[in-house]
């Protein structure tokens, strides 16, 4: 086999970029990675992050299990298992 210690990195490269650019031009709009609010799967220029971080307070404190429903229901499963 003949390749270079840099050429899987360069192709993931070029795969990664061809990736941005066809979503890029199919609508997609490009972020900053510090800008994202992971929690909420958001940017911060999303108009309806207020009411979604809303939703999520009220949500939190209603029920703090409710906000987190995925995960406590994989962790309940798993303890049964």
């Amino acid at each position: 086999m003949n390749s270079t210690p840099h050429t899987g990195k360069a192709n993931e490269i070029t795969f990664q970029n061809d990736m941005l650019r066809h979503l890029i031009a199919n609508g997609w709009q490009l972020g900053k990675a510090e800008n994202y609010h992971r929690e909420l799967a958001l940017y911060p220029s999303n108009p309806e992050q207020k009411l979604l971080e809303r939703v999520d307070t009220l949500l939190n404190k209603a029920n703090p299990n409710a906000v987190n429903a995925e995960q406590f229901y994989i962790e309940k499963v798993q303890m049964e298992a």
